[in-house]
C-alpha cells in the first residue's frame, strides 16, 4: 500500500479460511491497526477488493485477471 511521508503505524492483516460444507469455503480478511481517514486506511479500502478479486479468479481459473497494462 502507499505510504505517506509520515511514518504510518504498523497494521496487521490476517486471513482465515472457513469451511462451508464439503465444496465451499469463505476467506475472511481482517486488516487491523489502520486509523480511519488516514491515507493508509483509504488505500486499503480501495485496494483489498482488487486483490481479493484477483485471488478468486486465480483460484477458480488458474489464470490471473486480465488487468489493463499501465502506460509508463
Amino acid at each position: 500500500f502507499c505510504q505517506s511521508d509520515a511514518e504510518a503505524p504498523a497494521s496487521t492483516v490476517s486471513l482465515e479460511l472457513l469451511r462451508f460444507g464439503e465444496q465451499m469455503c469463505c476467506l475472511e480478511l481482517r486488516h487491523e491497526g489502520l486509523l480511519p481517514g488516514s491515507d493508509e486506511f483509504d488505500s486499503a479500502l480501495a485496494s483489498w477488493d482488487v486483490v481479493l478479486s484477483g485471488l478468486k479468479t486465480a483460484v477458480e481459473t488458474g489464470k490471473p485477471l486480465p488487468w489493463p497494462r499501465r502506460r509508463h
